[in-house]
């Protein structure tokens, strides 16, 4: 596929009853509730627990909701967009029973598995042990984070049994919107996957540095409450004082007029976020460390009058 939203519409679409709610583990990106709403379906926002070193998901909800509501389309993104947080087998494992007890389906968004830290193992949830996962899971991935790659077009989506692989090749919409990967994507996605694993293992070694840099000035610099430090991918998720919103659309619109330097709005990513900005550390250092010294500055200026 050329892109994983692309991706995500077309299993939507073709694959999954329109009845059928579509859960989503937030804080979660912003294109996953926007699908849903484009396509008419009602979603189901499910907020992941805040551990002291990581995001994990909140079961006793899922099981609630799906008790509540039936079958439903759970929307999984691990490792984690925006936490960085990579789920735990344990929990992938009662998920993945949960989801199929109630007859539902899984779409894992996998594209920043190649980015997870030493620290961290990340689990394809489609591999997990058992039957559990593999006969409900559409896995979606991409060289496009991990690689640098984004603009090219390519995407990967794995499917879960031979009757969707039938109705794949059987759906003229679906091998008509394949067919816009682009040539230059899938090279370039071949490259990275067989002969890219020495510059990837470079890329993790530099933006472990750079997390190192991020987690230092949350805990020294910035008035942070309650970071954890991801386990994964480039994103950092910074909760901020209240203050900083006012006047503002948000903290991160404050970040932007004060101290110059992007970030994306918590409440893009869900309504109980509104206090937390999702910064990006892939950059080289000088430029992270001005970055870091830049919002400090503006943040040390004290409450908007």
């Amino acid at each position: 596929m050329p892109d994983v939203v692309t991706a995500l519409f077309r299993i939507m679409t073709e694959y999954i009853n329109p009845e059928w709610p579509v859960m989503v583990m937030t804080p979660a990106y912003p294109k996953f509730f926007k699908i849903a709403d484009a396509l008419g379906r009602r979603s189901i926002g499910v907020e992941l627990l805040r551990e002291p070193s990581a995001f994990t998901l909140d079961l006793e909800r899922v099981e609630g909701h799906l008790k509540t509501e039936g079958p439903c389309l759970v929307v999984l993104c691990n490792p984690h967009n925006p936490t960085g947080s990579v789920l735990k087998e344990g929990e992938l494992v009662q998920l993945a029973e949960l989801v199929r007890r109630h007859g539902g389906m899984v779409i894992s968004d996998e594209v920043h598995a190649p980015l997870a830290y030493p620290s961290a193992t990340h689990l394809p949830f489609a591999s997990l042990p058992g039957e559990s996962a593999s006969s409900i899971t559409f896995t979606i991935t991409s060289a496009s984070k991990a690689w640098n790659i984004s603009g090219i077009k390519c995407a990967e989506v794995i499917l879960p049994h031979r009757n969707a692989v039938a109705a794949w090749d059987g759906s003229e919409m679906l091998r008509s919107t394949s067919n816009s990967t682009s040539t230059l994507g899938a090279v370039a996605a071949m490259a990275a996957y067989l002969d890219g694993a020495e510059w990837l293992d470079s890329v993790i070694d530099y933006l472990a540095g750079n997390r190192d840099v991020v987690s230092l000035s949350a805990r020294t610099e910035l008035p942070v409450i309650g970071y954890v430090e991801p386990e994964a991918s480039y994103l950092s998720w910074l909760e901020l004082p209240e203050w900083l919103g006012q006047g503002n659309a948000g903290p991160a619109e404050f970040i932007s007029r004060a101290a110059r330097v992007s970030a994306m709005e918590g409440a893009d990513f869900g309504p109980v976020s509104k206090d937390f900005v999702r910064l990006g550390f892939a950059t080289s250092w000088p430029v992270l460390l001005q970055a870091l010294d830049r919002i400090a500055d503006a943040i040390k200026g004290g409450p908007v009058k």
